[in-house]
């Protein structure tokens, strides 16, 4: 029958992603990282959990808040972007859409089409409001 060994690192308990499997342990020894001790277990969660160094037992983690635009989410356990970010994001790319929607605009406009000075305020308008949303949801810090 196989077995699951996971490794963490010596100097901080913290898991590296990196598994492995085998039914003879004598196999881990040479697959083992410089630096690296293992954790035998059928699963853990590299990302939202460690070895505690003093006890060798696996306990939660909460790693480093990425950004100040992210926020912990307790129940998947991970660091994740806050509305307001997505909200900010998500008008950016609109603004970005809309700005390329301009060169067809702007091109009419100069050859004279009609409508196509309406056609681009109406862009500069969702534009205006957009911006003025990013600015109202920059990030703390």
């Amino acid at each position: 029958m196989s077995r699951m060994w996971h490794f963490y690192d010596l100097a901080t308990g913290l898991f590296s992603g990196r598994s492995f499997s085998a039914s003879d342990e004598a196999w881990l020894k040479d697959n083992l990282p410089d630096g690296h001790g293992v954790y035998e277990a059928a699963r853990i969660d590299h990302l939202s959990q460690r070895v505690n160094l003093i006890s060798g037992e696996v306990v939660d983690y909460q790693p480093p808040q990425p950004s100040h635009d992210h926020e912990w989410n307790e129940s998947a356990k991970r660091w994740q972007l806050s509305k307001t970010a997505v909200a900010r994001i998500e008008a950016l790319q609109r603004i970005q859409m809309l700005e390329a929607k301009q060169l067809r605009a702007l091109r009419e406009f100069a050859l004279g089409y009609d409508g196509a000075k309406q056609r681009l305020q109406a862009l500069d308008d969702e534009m205006a409001v957009l911006r003025r949303d990013v600015s109202e949801q920059k990030a703390p810090g």
